[in-house]
């Protein structure tokens, strides 16, 4: 619930975005939503079968008009443009959300909580800077990439320093502070934990949301260069996304 309503908050109508790991297209349908027939969603998945899905769904979604333009990038996010190796656990068929791409830095203790039978493909490495190297403005980086978002994050790291990204909503599988945090605060952005009430999101500065016991979803993170006006967008009124709330504005 935090991150459907902090994507939908934070986008609005014209803008551009980012959906670093779509997999088969959820967060995509919510910002295209948001930015309307004006506004440019790029989505990025690298598991071909999960990109497959992707193209399907956007074009069922194309057919309904109101929403954004899609540009699909069947391709990881990350500190270089080149290729790497994507680990696709067994248990593919029933959560492919799980795929991640094998990082050196993270040793055996990553590879170790995957299923047997991993199966590995190369596949294709970009980095944000590269993609968006006309000065263009995105208003939001969605980032859900399974443990490699720290390489994400340093492959748009120009763009951050010249606040062309204004907010990055990211998972992130390690408690508060992990390199992810540190990494954004030393660029100058506010980082907080999205963590929600019966009424809305509340926002954890520099700490990390409630553990989620029963579902056991990881947490959700915002980084932004306007952070008071951040948490105003976040906070204010009900929640907007779904339910009767987002009638009343």
């Amino acid at each position: 619930m935090p991150l459907t309503e902090a994507l939908w908050r934070l986008a609005q109508p014209g803008d551009i975005v980012v959906d670093g790991g779509a997999n088969i297209g959820y967060a995509t349908s919510i910002l295209a939503a948001r930015v309307g027939p004006r506004g440019k969603v790029h989505s990025f998945e690298p598991d071909p079968r999960s990109f497959g899905e992707l193209q399907r769904n956007i074009s069922e979604w194309e057919k309904r008009g109101q929403r954004g333009a899609f540009r699909l990038h069947a391709a990881a996010l990350g500190a270089r443009s080149g290729t790497a190796i994507l680990q696709i656990p067994a248990s593919f068929e029933w959560n492919g959300g799980r795929a991640r791409i094998e990082n050196a830095a993270a040793g055996e203790e990553a590879e170790s909580k995957l299923d047997r039978g991993v199966t590995k493909l190369e596949v294709k490495l970009v980095n944000l800077d590269e993609v968006f190297s006309q000065g263009e403005q995105v208003s939001v980086v969605k980032l859900d990439v399974e443990g490699f978002e720290l390489d994400a994050l340093m492959g748009m790291e120009q763009m951050l320093r010249e606040r062309r990204i204004r907010h990055v909503v990211f998972e992130e599988l390690r408690d508060y502070p992990a390199p992810t945090h540190q990494f954004l605060r030393n660029l100058g952005y506010s980082v907080f934990g999205l963590d929600y009430g019966f009424f809305g999101i509340k926002c954890c500065r520099d700490k990390g949301p409630r553990a989620e016991s029963i579902s056991g979803l990881p947490a959700n993170y915002v980084a932004t260069y306007e952070p008071k006006k951040t948490v105003r967008q976040l906070e204010h009124g009900l929640w907007k996304s779904f339910g009767p709330g987002r009638y009343l504005y």
